[in-house]
């Protein structure tokens, strides 16, 4: 004979007598009755095995990477006004740096101009795309980039900056490909 459960008089007989919905209930319930003491005891543990803690979340993460990037997300948007004051004090004391990237990056652009390219008609299409992505960007209303199909600066290939190498596309797409990506790529 199937005894039944001690909460609900089910027949689903899952945990000490109870039924699985009457289990969970019981189980919420005490967490909620015990919430400070099981989180002093959560941290505690953190604290004394960072390496396993930070394993299972790694291991998680990486089971569920649409979670994170969504968390990922939420975080961002609540952080955005901090993140960009943040960003801003770096930028302003750091800024030795920042030039220093801008000048290797107009650099490696004059290298990769090549004399057939460096004509008035071929500046003249340059121009062009860059016009053309403002008014995209003006528009539509999301922001819009004149990308290197094959980019200047990789470790792999280095692309030109002539008009056949360049191209308009959403900002996001262009910043997430990065100088990762190329056609007829290995």
């Amino acid at each position: 004979m199937i005894k039944p459960c001690v909460k609900c008089g089910s027949t689903d007989r899952y945990k000490n007598g109870a039924c699985k919905p009457c289990a969970k209930a019981g189980i919420a319930a005490y967490y909620q009755a015990n919430k400070e003491s099981i989180k002093t005891r959560h941290t505690a543990y953190r604290k004394a095995n960072p390496e396993k803690h930070n394993a299972r979340n790694a291991v998680w993460a990486k089971a569920n990477p649409e979670k994170v990037k969504a968390k990922n997300a939420v975080i961002y948007q609540e952080n955005k006004e901090n993140i960009k004051t943040r960003h801003a004090a770096y930028r302003k004391v750091n800024i030795h740096k920042y030039n220093a990237l801008s000048a290797k990056r107009r650099s490696a652009k004059l290298n990769a101009i090549p004399a057939w390219a460096n004509n008035w008609l071929e500046k003249l299409k340059i121009q062009e795309l860059f016009l053309i992505a403002k008014v995209k960007s003006k528009v539509e209303g999301i922001p819009y980039h004149v990308d290197h199909i094959a980019p200047l600066q990789s470790d792999l290939v280095c692309g030109l900056h002539c008009f056949n190498n360049l191209r308009v596309i959403p900002a996001s797409e262009n910043i997430s490909k990065g100088n990762r990506t190329w056609p007829d790529m290995p």
